[in-house]
């Protein structure tokens, strides 16, 4: 099953802030999601961020969610940033 992936704009943003070398695992995350898979250590989100994912890569984490066609890639953050919510 293939998936589309979006990357929404603070993903984008946090993707071109992030070390070379952690974007290019982001990507593989976004390639995992393309082919149907969860990335390995993929875990939900609890509390306020339920029905969303997270990946952790390193110090840094992705944030994500799935429907059936697509992913959204939403956070590409350090730890400390990648859980606030933005209004």
């Amino acid at each position: 099953m293939e998936r589309r992936v979006e990357w929404t704009k603070r993903a984008r943003t946090g993707l071109r802030r992030v070390p070379p070398h952690v974007a290019r695992r982001a990507r593989g995350v976004a390639d995992a999601l393309a082919s149907g898979w969860h990335p390995r250590g993929a875990e939900r989100c609890a509390g306020p961020l339920a029905g969303q994912w997270r990946v952790r890569l390193g110090a840094y984490r992705i944030r994500y969610t799935l429907a059936a066609e697509v992913a959204v890639v939403l956070v590409v953050d350090p730890r400390g940033r990648a859980y606030r919510q933005r209004g």
